[in-house]
C-alpha cells in the first residue's frame, strides 16, 4: 500500500489504533464512523479507509475517507458526462465518508486528504474499471469544496448532494 507524506503529516491506511475515538468534524454520522464502524469496514473489505495524522501520529486523526467501489445507473451521472454510456449500471469509485476534524479546518488539510484519495482513484483506474468518482455531500460547504476540486453537482437531491467527477476529466488535471 502507498502511504503518502505531506510535509510533518502522513496520509496512511487505517490502523486498529485509528479507532479509539476522540475525531469530531461536528458532524454526527462521521464523528461516529471511525470508533464504530470504520475497522469493521476495513476488516471485511466494505471499504479501504485512510487517515491524515501528523508524522508520529501524537495528535491523533485530523481527517479520514473512505474507497470502495459502486455502480451508479447511468441516468444518475448523464448530465456530468459529455460522452454516450451504455445502458447498465456504471462502476465507479465511491467515496463515502470524508471528513476533517473542527481542530483541523480552513488548513489546506481537505484539499490533501482529497487529492490523495482521487490520486488513488487513479492508480485504482488502471488496474480495474472506473467511469469516475462519486460521493454525496452533506452541506452546502463541502458541495462548494468539491466544486471547487472539479466534483459536478448531479441530480435534484440536495441533502445529501450526489457528486460526480469522471475519470477523463481526473485525468486530465
Amino acid at each position: 500500500m502507498v502511504t503518502g507524506t505531506i510535509g510533518p503529516l502522513q496520509i496512511r491506511p487505517l490502523e486498529r489504533r485509528d479507532c479509539k475515538g476522540g475525531f469530531s468534524c461536528g458532524v454526527p454520522a462521521l464523528d461516529a464512523y471511525l470508533p464504530n464502524f470504520a475497522w469493521q469496514h476495513e476488516q471485511r473489505g466494505i471499504a479501504r479507509v485512510y487517515v491524515l495524522e501528523r508524522m508520529g501520529g501524537e495528535s491523533g486523526v485530523l481527517g479520514f475517507y473512505t474507497l470502495s467501489a459502486r455502480s451508479v445507473r447511468k441516468a444518475d451521472i448523464q448530465e456530468a458526462v459529455t460522452h454516450s454510456l451504455p445502458t447498465f449500471d456504471i462502476p465507479v469509485f465511491y467515496i463515502g465518508s470524508f471528513a476533517v476534524s473542527s481542530s483541523a479546518k480552513r488548513q489546506g488539510y481537505g484539499r490533501q486528504l482529497l487529492g490523495d484519495a482521487l490520486y488513488r482513484c487513479v492508480q485504482g483506474a488502471e488496474a480495474v474499471g472506473a467511469h469516475g468518482v462519486y460521493l454525496d455531500s452533506l452541506s452546502d460547504e463541502s458541495t462548494s469544496f468539491y466544486c471547487s476540486m472539479g466534483f459536478v453537482a448531479i441530480g435534484s437531491a440536495k441533502t445529501p448532494q450526489p457528486m460526480y467527477l469522471p475519470m477523463t476529466t481526473l485525468r486530465m488535471a
